[in-house]
């Protein structure tokens, strides 16, 4: 792979990493419309959704 390939990748992918998925997205969602309670229902429902495939 050429220099240049491979520092636009290792960009594009840092830039990827920090960015907010949807699960963050909906946590920071709720705690702003709910308070603390919506965003912890929102986060157990998360964690719910996420227990078949054992992410911690």
């Amino acid at each position: 792979m050429d220099p240049h390939t491979l520092i636009l990748f290792a960009l594009t992918e840092a830039a990827m990493a920090m960015s907010p998925g949807p699960a963050v997205m909906l946590a920071m969602s709720n705690g702003s419309r709910h308070g603390l309670r919506g965003a912890a229902v929102g986060a157990a429902g998360i964690k719910l959704g996420n227990a078949p495939w054992g992410n911690k």
